[in-house]
């Protein structure tokens, strides 16, 4: 997968830079649909791990920092939702 998502942020500039193609508000667009999807799966994920003490050992999240994550996994839906909304 990581192969993949190299070859994608290596190769779609290109794109752009090919004369009649779109041009920078497209890109613009186009990554922030790419945010919408991917800001709540990375903080759910960073949750996750951060709460897993078999990961993380003694390091594991404490109830600040799990409110302060939960606070963002929340924002992160919450501003998905709003732009998934008026997106469409």
């Amino acid at each position: 997968m990581f192969k993949w998502v190299m070859y994608f942020v290596l190769f779609t500039p290109i794109i752009w830079s090919i004369p009649g193609m779109p041009g920078f508000v497209s890109l613009t667009i186009a990554v922030n649909v790419f945010n919408m999807i991917g800001f709540p799966v990375i903080s759910i994920g960073l949750l996750i791990l951060a709460n897993n003490k078999k990961l993380m050992g003694k390091y594991k999240a404490n109830w600040f920092e799990n409110i302060c994550l939960g606070f963002a996994t929340i924002l992160a839906i919450w501003s998905a939702i709003e732009l998934a909304t008026g997106f469409f």
